[in-house]
Order: C-alpha cells, then sequence, then structure tokens
C-alpha cells in the first residue's frame, strides 16, 4: 500500500480495510467475485467514499 499507516489512522472515517479486502479479492480471486455485489456497493457506497476521500485531498497543503 501506498498510503501509510498513520494516514490511514488519521482519516478513519475511510473503510480502509473494506476497500482493501474488496480489491484484493477482485485482483486474486476474481473467479468467485459476485459482480451484483460488486456493483452493489458502486452504486450505494462509491459516492460517499468519493465525496469523503475529495475532502481529504482539499484540506491537504498544496505543494507549490
Amino acid at each position: 500500500s501506498k498510503l501509510t499507516d498513520s494516514f490511514r489512522k488519521k482519516h478513519s472515517e475511510i473503510e480502509w480495510r473494506k476497500i482493501i479486502g474488496m480489491r484484493n479479492r477482485i485482483i486474486h480471486a476474481y473467479d468467485t467475485v459476485n459482480f451484483e455485489i460488486v456493483w452493489y456497493v458502486v452504486q450505494e457506497n462509491l459516492p460517499a467514499l468519493k465525496k469523503k476521500l475529495k475532502a481529504i485531498i482539499s484540506s491537504r497543503p498544496s505543494k507549490k
């Protein structure tokens, strides 16, 4: 992972373990992926996740 443990702890409002778990399942156990569940997660959880991530990004100091 490219995100440090301290960064993930600082932003505990993000369900990092679930995100990592889904990624691992899709990458390593793709033959057992239930695409209905993936689509449900995309529809129900992705908009809120996107909003949270945008807030984290916008709160970071700019690098100039």
